[in-house]
């Protein structure tokens, strides 16, 4: 089976949402689904990687500036995560929001409906489930309290860039940070 090739997302500039999107969904098309790091993204030697027991990488921008990446931007860092075509057959980015909300349907089948429970659905209260309410990140994967679904970290600790864009000087974090409450910042939140 002849898989599906992006052409590079430099291209684009990320100017192009329409673009961006449609290969998206032909990837998830071609290749059946996606899939997502078990991790969020450590650095080892200025490379990306999704390993527990590593800091994740923090503090790192999108880009040089929403409509130029850079060499040292998150979607950069993430393209080269899993870039070994005769390895892993796979082209890596950053999660975009409709994943994440597929995620999050996955893990709650209510979370689509909107009628997700508060007390009970870790989509709609991450409290005790995350990394709350403390004064620094901890290392990726810190607590088996805090996976669903064998993927750590989709609460609390840091959130998370996504390829979708409020606009176009704003793209959207999901999944709240350790200075927030999983009852008030759960799973699905998203900010810019």
């Amino acid at each position: 089976m002849e898989l599906y090739e992006e052409p590079a997302l430099e291209e684009y500039q990320y100017t192009e949402e329409v673009n961006e999107y449609n290969l998206m969904i032909q990837s998830i098309i071609t290749n059946k689904g996606f899939y997502v790091a078990r991790y969020e993204a450590g650095n080892e030697n200025e490379k990306a990687i999704s390993k527990k027991g590593v800091m994740p990488w923090f503090n790192i921008p999108w880009g040089e500036s929403m409509n130029t990446l850079g060499n040292n931007s998150a979607v950069t860092k993430a393209k080269e995560m899993y870039n070994d075509k005769d390895k892993y057959n796979v082209t890596s980015t950053l999660i975009y929001g409709i994943q994440w909300d597929a995620i999050m349907n996955w893990i709650d089948s209510e979370y689509s409906e909107g009628t997700c429970n508060v007390e009970t659905s870790f989509v709609a209260n991450s409290q005790g489930r995350g990394y709350f309410e403390q004064t620094s990140a901890t290392v990726c994967g810190s607590s088996e309290l805090y996976k669903v679904n064998n993927i750590y970290d989709l609460a609390g600790n840091l959130y998370e860039w996504t390829m979708e864009s409020y606009n176009q000087n704003e793209r959207v974090r999901r999944g709240s940070s350790y200075m927030q409450e999983g009852e008030t910042r759960p799973a699905f939140s998203k900010r810019s």
